[in-house]
């Protein structure tokens, strides 16, 4: 019997992942740790560092509770005005809590599960249009960084103290973009992680015949160092199939000029563009990456910041440019042709300042919207107009082709087997709605859920069991109505 695991938001699949891998860890007699991999079908990588707010040692101990404060608004009666005041809450939570509570929880489970859980390969299936890594194989450590100043040699994770964080030797732009690297020597219980990233095209092809071209083939063993392990999990994101940038939506649903303006100034920089994604930056490339970006960062925010103004802000009179040309002058300098940078800045100025003439009511969430998105923007998108405005009865035809080759992957059991070592069944079978966060779009999520299910079946149990007694696969939903259901508490 597979179990297979439903939930809303990815990072709730952690839990489940953790019970399963304590009861194989039951089944173990000689003492050795397991060591397994994962198939992760997404649009995301989900391998951020999980934030400075959640301690390293949370990763050995997920139960273990922290204290943390939060700040809850509340209204004060008494005052004839309406205020909103910030009161202190001190709260227990343990590494789920904390997951939740994150504003990258949803993309921070997996590195937990590399430094105390036994992950060292990860195969990420992933579109043509997600480049947030290369095709190809990356070796990397996961480890912890000590902010205490200590520099004794930590032997086991008991002495790790709370402030001790989890940080990646990756000297890639997605670890460099939120500070998480760290060189190799100064990490503590380093542990290696295979990456191998691949897509559907390099399996299958055109003729679905089971062979695969051959630098896949090579990509797909270790060259040293990691012994490939038999034991896997299967994992899929309903948004690999149709994805969307809730930020992106954000900016698009209050303007589509500025929003294509604003996406064009800041992805089209020098450093980004210069940056091979495909390889690890030196020191100095990696030095001088952060630095850029972060100079980059801060300057448009405080454009924007400059731009929004006081909260009374009569903006009918349009924006205030001339307050913003020193920072105007300093993006220019981030592009290849200073000239090119000018233009960028220009288009969204004046995009803006025709909201203000237009509809000068969204000026301010406009604004607002464009800082949250800065970070943000350049996240995988691909949903089109016409799939917003078309007859939603049915998924479209690109959607259903990308299932089908989805389920053909999982029935070719021979890349699977030969190929990756795997064993003939997953260990655990995931799958992350990712509506709620707006990953998913809504108005597809629930018929690809049932596409992707069937497709599951076909490939472990023959396509007719979901409505016999021989089913192999056991499902259990945990989001809505039945969130909080795990197998621990049904005792499977």
């Amino acid at each position: 019997m597979i179990n297979l695991i439903i939930v809303e938001p990815h990072h709730h699949v952690l839990e489940h992942i953790h019970y399963t891998l304590r009861q194989q860890a039951r089944k173990i007699k000689d003492g050795s740790s397991l060591k397994w991999s994962l198939l992760h079908w997404d649009s995301h990588p989900d391998l951020a560092c999980p934030n400075e707010g959640i301690p390293a040692l949370a990763c050995f101990l997920p139960r273990k509770t922290w204290l943390r404060e939060e700040k809850e608004s509340v209204q004060e009666e008494e005052e004839e005005e309406e205020e909103s005041l910030a009161m202190q809450h001190v709260q227990e939570k343990n590494l789920y809590d904390l997951l939740d509570t994150s504003e990258g929880g949803i993309a921070e489970w997996i590195l937990p599960l590399v430094l105390a859980g036994g992950l060292n390969r990860m195969i990420w299936m992933k579109n043509s249009w997600c480049s947030q890594f290369s095709n190809g194989r990356h070796s990397f450590h996961v480890g912890i960084a000590m902010h205490d100043g200590s520099e004794n040699k930590v032997e086991t994770f008991l002495d790790l103290p709370e402030s001790a964080i989890v940080k990646s030797s990756f000297s890639h732009p997605y670890y460099l973009d939120d500070k998480s690297f760290e060189r190799l020597e100064n990490l503590q219980l380093p542990q290696e992680l295979e990456l191998l990233v691949l897509e559907t095209t390099h399996l299958l092809s055109t003729e679905d015949r089971e062979e695969y071209p051959e630098q896949v083939l090579k990509k797909c063993h270790p060259e040293q160092g990691l012994v490939n392990p038999t034991d896997w999990m299967l994992d899929v994101c309903l948004d690999y199939f149709v994805c969307s940038n809730p930020f992106l939506d954000e900016l698009n649903a209050i303007n589509t000029s500025v929003s294509q303006n604003f996406k064009i100034a800041l992805t089209e920089t020098i450093f980004r563009i210069e940056i091979d994604c495909s390889g690890t930056l030196d020191v100095h490339q990696a030095s001088a990456y952060s630095k850029s970006l972060e100079e980059f960062n801060l300057t448009v925010h405080t454009l924007l910041n400059k731009l929004i103004g006081a909260p009374d802000r009569d903006y009918t009179k349009g924006l205030d440019v001339v307050s913003v040309q020193d920072e105007i002058s300093t993006l220019e300098g981030f592009y290849g042709d200073t000239s090119y940078g000018r233009c960028y800045w220009t288009n969204v100025i004046e995009s803006l300042d025709e909201v203000c003439r237009k509809d000068v009511s969204t000026v301010q969430p406009l604004i607002l919207a464009m800082s949250k998105a800065v970070e943000n923007i350049s996240l995988p998108y691909f949903v089109t107009q016409e799939d917003i405005h078309r007859d939603q009865s049915a998924l479209p035809q690109y959607v259903q082709e990308k299932i089908q080759s989805f389920g053909h992957c999982l029935r070719q059991k021979s890349w699977l087997k030969k190929e990756l070592d795997f064993n003939e069944h997953p260990l655990l079978i995931t799958i992350a709605r990712s509506s709620d966060d707006g990953y998913t779009p809504s108005w597809v999520v629930e018929r690809l859920q049932d596409a992707v299910l069937n497709e599951i079946h076909d490939a472990y149990c023959g396509c007719v069991c979901r409505e016999s007694d021989k089913c192999e696969i056991r499902i259990t939903l945990d989001y809505g109505l039945n969130e909080g259901s795990s197998l621990e508490r049904l005792r499977f």
